[in-house]
């Protein structure tokens, strides 16, 4: 009899603390940071935090998947950091993967997925598609500036300016006395480039990576993020804004926490 009551406690208290995993919800960054947090630190119970914090269809895709996708990006595991940002998009988050530089005090994001909470579970992940030149050419944006002089004061504007054409960017400086504009050929790949594919400039490619050649040097960047409607672009740790846009003031207040670090957040 004593082992049966023992056999029936124990199994309220397992259906008692189910319950309250599957009752998680997401309603801001902050319970973001908690479901990254923990997907991060504690693999034995990624699949309770999965199951509770997301859809069935999440869920179930999450579980046929061999990877950890959706929730994270192929590499991210190498990264030593999480970024989380609201998109102007109430029901959208940005999560970047990066690195700490210079100690803990500048992350520097490198890869990026999109999540989109609806009725207070992460729902999907919103994969968008290859950005085209196409989609770039006629635009103008300004750079964001992360200010680490100023704690309380993430980011400032540019007054410089980068327009796109099909096959160069111009970066605009007006910053300087005799202000002068600097045109760099440009394309983007699907494939991570070793070297600068000129016969690509100015042939409508569309891709993953952005590419540019500065003076002798190759620079490339993931595309992390673009919307032209919202006027925003991230390519790796580089934010821009399109010019005449405003971006609501808390997609530039991310909320930052070490993924191989403490389980609580230091932010």
């Amino acid at each position: 009899m004593r082992k049966l009551l023992s056999t029936i406690t124990l199994t309220a208290l397992l259906f008692f603390f189910s319950n309250l995993v599957s009752a998680q919800t997401i309603n801001n960054s902050a319970d973001l940071e908690k479901f990254y947090t923990e997907f991060f630190n504690n693999r034995q119970s990624r699949d309770a935090l999965v199951k509770g914090y997301c859809t069935d269809s999440l869920y179930q895709a999450w579980k046929a998947s061999s990877s950890d996708e959706p929730f994270v990006f192929g590499g991210c595991d190498n990264y030593s950091g999480v970024q989380i940002r609201q998109l102007p998009k109430d029901n959208q988050y940005l999560v970047l993967f990066g690195y700490w530089y210079l100690g803990e005090n500048d992350f520097r994001s490198r890869e990026g997925v999109t999540i989109s909470v609806e009725n207070g579970k992460i729902n999907k992940v919103d994969h968008h598609a290859p950005l085209s030149t196409s989609d770039l050419s006629g635009t103008k944006w300004r750079f964001v500036i992360r200010r680490l002089d100023k704690p309380n004061d993430y980011y400032e504007i540019s007054k410089n300016y980068y327009e796109f054409t099909n096959n160069e960017i111009i970066n605009q400086r007006v910053d300087l006395k005799d202000a002068r504009s600097v045109p760099n050929p440009y394309y983007l790949t699907d494939t991570t480039p070793t070297k600068f594919d000129s016969s690509k400039v100015g042939t409508n490619t569309k891709g993953q990576y952005y590419v540019e050649k500065w003076g002798e040097d190759l620079l490339f960047f993931s595309i992390i993020y673009f919307n032209k409607e919202e006027g925003l672009m991230v390519l790796s740790d580089n934010i821009y804004i399109m010019n005449g846009k405003e971006i609501r003031k808390e997609f530039f207040k991310p909320r930052e926490f070490p993924v191989n670090g403490p389980k609580y957040s230091t932010w």
